[in-house]
């Protein structure tokens, strides 16, 4: 039997000031997705963060992409001017249907993801030990759409 949970935030920013710890010569705001792997990062774990008014996307790392051994943290992050997002967070279930999320068996992990200097906590997930608690269950993806103002 094949289990799916899927968590998914509509959430519009209405103002977020601009960071000034983008690189020097960019503008716009901050953005950052922080990762602290379980044992399964490496073959379940993989996000895209795309434009929604041309679908370029704009940060991401792939399947395979969280390949150290279990509790490193990694941390992605990129300036991005005023538009529409959506960021896309898999965790792809296992052969035999389930998904763990970043917990369980596997290990205490969590990802989070950041505008500004603002934990987004209807989008970051964890558990015990770590800075949040939504979703609080396993899950295949996680999407969450927000506007840089």
């Amino acid at each position: 039997m094949f289990q799916t949970n899927t968590a998914t935030v509509f959430v519009v920013v209405a103002e977020t000031p601009a960071i000034t710890n983008c690189p020097s010569g960019s503008s716009g705001t901050l953005v950052k997705l922080i990762l602290k792997s379980d044992s399964f990062s490496s073959i379940d774990n993989h996000y895209t963060i795309s434009s929604k008014s041309t679908g370029a996307i704009v940060l991401s790392r792939s399947k395979g992409g969280y390949n150290s051994p279990a509790g490193t943290l990694y941390e992605d992050k990129t300036c991005l001017p005023s538009g529409n997002y959506r960021l896309m967070f898999y965790d792809d279930p296992y052969s035999s249907g389930l998904s763990d999320g970043l917990c369980c068996g596997g290990g205490q992990g969590y990802f989070q993801f950041f505008i500004g200097d603002v934990l987004q906590t209807g989008v970051s997930q964890s558990w015990t030990g770590a800075p949040s608690s939504i979703p609080s269950t396993p899950f295949d993806m996680v999407t969450y759409d927000f506007t840089i103002v």
